[in-house]
C-alpha cells in the first residue's frame, strides 16, 4: 500500500526541483543586490564592472 507510483515520484521529485530553482533564483538575486549595494558608494555598480571585464561594454 506504501509503495509510490512513477507518476507520484516524479510530481515529488519534480516539486523539489522547483522549489530548488527558486532557491537558487532567489539566491542569485539576493548576490545581485548585495553587489550592487556593496558597490553603491562608487559610480559603477559591480554587475557593470563583470560586463566591462567579460568585453560587453
Amino acid at each position: 500500500m506504501n509503495e509510490l507510483t512513477m507518476d507520484q515520484l516524479e510530481k515529488i521529485d519534480g516539486g523539489n526541483r522547483l522549489s530548488t530553482a527558486v532557491k537558487a533564483g532567489s539566491l542569485v538575486a539576493n548576490l545581485y543586490f548585495s553587489r550592487v549595494f556593496t558597490y553603491g558608494n562608487t559610480s559603477i555598480p559591480k554587475y557593470m564592472l563583470d560586463y566591462y571585464n567579460t568585453g560587453y561594454v
